[in-house]
């Protein structure tokens, strides 16, 4: 699948379909568009085994899931072992996104475990369903 064709989702609340690269069409703004200047932002809900929460912000999701998961970094997920990934959102702004962890971020614990309570319920660690970036989040279209 080419990063020009439209990505389907999978929500838990309702199916999105975004276009990771809009089409070209003469005399519109879409037509100076790259993909590469569609860039996506996700904003993550880490936890441990024994359920400690870690907010983050990054622009490649696995890429980032995985370094916590590997402990590439001597820090707060490496020291309580948070390395599963139970919730994400995408942006198309990174403003927007770096306003929206810090905004997760002041949340008491139990406002973000009700963010993910009713899509993953069961606490499944998400990264494993990535590839690309399949696998259930919110979009945020702004």
């Amino acid at each position: 699948m080419s990063a020009a064709t439209m990505i389907h989702r999978r929500c838990g609340i309702e199916d999105l379909t975004i276009s990771l690269c809009p089409e070209r069409s003469e005399g519109t703004l879409s037509n100076k568009l790259t993909c590469k200047e569609s860039q996506l932002f996700f904003v993550y809900i880490l936890a441990s085994l024994s359920g400690t929460l870690y907010v983050g912000l990054t622009d490649d999701l696995r890429r980032r899931v995985e370094e916590h998961r590997l402990g590439f970094v001597d820090s707060f997920t490496k020291k309580y072992n948070v390395n599963r990934l139970m919730y994400y959102e995408t942006f198309h702004d990174s403003k927007i996104a770096e306003h929206r962890e810090r905004q997760i971020k002041k949340w008491r614990r139990e406002k973000k475990l009700a963010l993910f309570a009713k899509t993953n319920p069961r606490w499944e660690d998400l990264s494993k369903q990535l590839s690309g970036l399949s696998g259930s989040y919110k979009v945020v279209l702004m």
